[in-house]
């Protein structure tokens, strides 16, 4: 596996290093292929923090096709990024035609993870309406387990049975056949999210 013979590479020649910057600066030169595996494996360590974000969306209001459009752009703004260090760095593309596809493929999934997260602050930080508040009867509430407990409403709104995601400050106060206060506002790039929690149990 290609992560492995990165790491195996790296600590070999690091081992035969001194520390001395001239040596490591001429091993660094007369080897390019290291300072490239170098640099993927600090790509696989951000693809692999950047998974978190995930966590951080906010699927209320099935804003799925937000997250849908900003994977693709990200994916594209990734691809734009391998075709510029393929120009500005050619030992890859000439040398390194094994690390090449490598390199794009994790440089695609960091922007594909973070994606989502980046325009759906946007969406929220600069909203073009106001806020739209209602109350509507909580029909029943749920909580997953495990190591992330996810906690979650289920209110009619717009017609339709809607899932609701909250934190669990807000969870505990909420009661079924009681009702809470949501208010909605249209974001900045047009898809409506929820601004405000409110449990209306008195």
């Amino acid at each position: 596996m290609w992560i492995v013979n990165d790491i195996y590479e790296l600590a070999v020649s690091l081992k035969k290093m001194t520390h001395n910057y001239r040596e490591i600066k001429q091993t660094l030169k007369s080897k390019p292929s290291l300072k490239y595996r170098f640099f993927r494996l600090i790509l696989i360590l951000m693809a692999l923090i950047s998974l978190v974000s995930w966590a951080f969306v906010d699927f209320n209001l099935g804003n799925f096709k937000l997250a849908w459009i900003s994977v693709i752009i990200g994916l594209i703004v990734a691809w734009l990024i391998s075709y510029f260090i393929d120009r500005l760095i050619p030992e890859i593309a000439l040398r390194e035609k094994s690390i090449k596809p490598n390199i794009g493929v994790l440089i695609g999934a960091i922007f594909m993870n973070v994606s989502p997260l980046i325009f759906q602050n946007v969406n929220k930080n600069i909203y073009n309406g106001i806020e739209n508040c209602k109350s509507y009867k909580v029909l029943d509430k749920s909580k997953s387990t495990g190591r992330r407990p996810h906690f979650s409403f289920k209110v009619m709104l717009d017609d339709k049975k809607r899932t609701i995601d909250c934190e669990e400050v807000v969870w505990d106060k909420i009661e079924i056949n009681k009702s809470v206060e949501i208010c909605i506002v249209n974001g900045g790039f047009g898809f409506d999210y929820i601004k405000n929690l409110s449990p209306l149990n008195e």
